[in-house]
């Protein structure tokens, strides 16, 4: 069959409808013919199965590709068909179109818009020709015919919009990955902060734990320190060093120095180093310097409880992992007090425990007085340095001292400094102008100033009204602490009479040699 170019054949409609188009192909008998152009060869009937083979132009139809290749058409030698030349096969293939509406604006503007101004609105049809869309069916032979086949439109129709993604689309789009991006950093900062908060929480809580409380995990070195001070004490009792006190003053008076040599022989200052024999024992000059290297050891032994891993994921896991180590049950131990102890009905229980001690401790009197007492005043003069527990603790940690307490100490020192200066006459003004003002270390001058409390606080007559307030002061400090200051005690009582017997004897000596200075200008000065 032969169809000539830029013929039009139509089809369409259903079997029911009043305008039925199709195409029908018969396969019969072939005739050796030669009148035909084409020129059949017949084959022998002996063979009962034939083939029939048609080459179709059909197209390919991929409406996700772009504009150029969404419809490729190509040469389909799919459809082959057998049959035997006793029955006659019914073959009907459906041909399907598709129509697309495509779409080039990237305006969000509506098609009849498009369509009228802009001529961007572009509408084809496809016709395909689909090998797996067959009917097939024999029936007795009819009208000498082996086969008929019936082209047919398809009654469903496949249509396709292609379009560009609008701006608006776009942006929305755009806004959504960045809502789901935003979504997920917020998740991960917001996991991140959680545990950030967690962490510090728990720094915090432990930071706080070792200021306010000591933690008896392992006070070996603690131990050591107290059974070495009591063995001091025990020994300074048994070697009788008390009793030798006035036989140190007896002997030095007995010192004699000539009038024409300057010499101290070993055996006047034999007796001074016996009876100093326990602090050069203790490697100290005085009682101040034992007590602020007995302290700084004390301070440095005791073992804070640090942030770890384990005390991090007890905290997080409510105390279930790792429940049993000491140091997790003292820090957890720590928690519980200060939670109590911040409570505000604990605060107010407290309040209202230190109005109940002021009524027992003061007549209405007094106490008509006490609630009529200034506030504290604040002001821009120097204050005084307030020595605490922190303070030395803090000092032995940093090497370097605080900035704000070294300021207050040196504007303190200046401050006393001019008081002395009004209270001195011309002749010791003029004096010390001479020297300058160098004050002491502010850690030598935080031990001295403790070292002197517990002094006064122990020289106190026994029948004052602050006995026993002041016993209980020194017994809160600890047994030993206790023990320390004792044996400071010890020291000053073998120093103080080395040091008044080294000053009696430096002032002898300047009076010795203004002496000799004397008879040498007298012997000049005679011819």
């Amino acid at each position: 069959m032969y169809i000539r170019i830029n013929s039009e054949i139509q089809i369409g409609g259903t079997q029911s409808s009043t305008l039925f188009q199709f195409i029908d192909l018969s396969v019969s008998e072939c005739q050796n013919n030669s009148t035909n152009q084409w020129k059949p060869i017949c084959r022998e009937q002996d063979q009962h199965t034939f083939k029939i083979k048609l080459l179709t132009v059909n197209q390919i139809i991929n409406p996700y590709k772009s504009k150029e290749s969404y419809v490729q058409p190509f040469i389909d030698d799919s459809f082959s068909f057998s049959f035997n030349i006793n029955l006659t096969k019914s073959i009907n293939a459906f041909i399907t179109k598709f129509d697309f509406l495509n779409d080039e604006s990237l305006l969000p503007i509506r098609q009849v818009e498009l369509t009228i101004k802009f001529s961007m609105i572009e509408e084809k049809s496809f016709y395909v020709l689909d090998p797996t869309d067959v009917q097939q069916d024999y029936t007795e032979r009819i009208d000498d015919s082996f086969v008929k086949l019936l082209f047919r439109k398809k009654p469903f129709k496949t249509r396709f919009q292609r379009q560009y993604q609008k701006i608006d689309e776009l942006l929305s789009n755009i806004g959504g990955i960045l809502q789901i991006f935003s979504f997920f950093i917020g998740l991960l900062v917001t996991i991140y902060n959680r545990i950030n908060c967690i962490f510090y929480l728990t720094l915090d809580m432990v930071e706080l734990g070792n200021k306010l409380y000591d933690f008896s995990i392992d006070d070996s070195d603690q131990k050591k320190i107290y059974h070495d001070n009591l063995q001091i004490l025990v020994e300074t009792q048994t070697s009788g060093l008390n009793a030798q006190d006035s036989q140190i003053y007896q002997k030095m008076q007995q010192a004699i120095i000539a009038d024409n040599e300057i010499r101290i022989t070993d055996s006047q200052t034999q007796p001074l180093k016996q009876d100093q024999r326990l602090s050069t024992k203790l490697c100290c000059s005085s009682g101040l310097d034992y007590f602020q290297t007995q302290l700084q050891k004390m301070f440095q032994k005791k073992k804070p409880i640090n942030l770890d891993f384990q005390i991090f994921f007890n905290f997080i896991s409510c105390g279930m992992l790792f429940s049993k180590i000491p140091k997790v049950q003292l820090m957890n131990k720590a928690y519980d007090q200060i939670i109590q102890q911040s409570d505000i009905y604990s605060l107010l229980t407290r309040l209202n425990e230190i109005d109940k001690l002021k009524e027992v401790l003061l007549s209405p009197k007094q106490l008509v007085m006490f609630n009529f007492t200034p506030k504290p005043l604040i002001t821009l003069e120097e204050e005084d340095l307030k020595i605490n527990r922190n303070m030395v603790e803090n000092q032995l940690k940093t090497p370097q001292d605080n900035k704000e307490e070294m300021l207050v100490y040196t504007r303190m020192m200046m401050k006393q400094k001019r008081q002395n200066k009004i209270g001195m006459n011309h002749e010791s003004i003029r004096k010390k102008k001479r020297s300058s003002f160098i004050p002491q270390p502010l850690n030598n001058y935080v031990y001295q100033q403790i070292y002197n409390a517990y002094e006064e606080i122990v020289k106190r007559k026994p029948g004052s009204s602050s006995e026993t307030l002041n016993s209980q002061l020194i017994s809160m400090l600890g047994a030993e602490l206790e023990l320390i200051y004792q044996v400071c005690q010890k020291i000053d009582q073998d120093v103080r009479p080395f040091a008044k017997y080294h000053q009696k004897l430096k002032s002898s000596l300047s009076q010795k040699r203004s002496l000799i200075k004397q008879d040498l200008e007298k012997q000049n000065d005679s011819p």
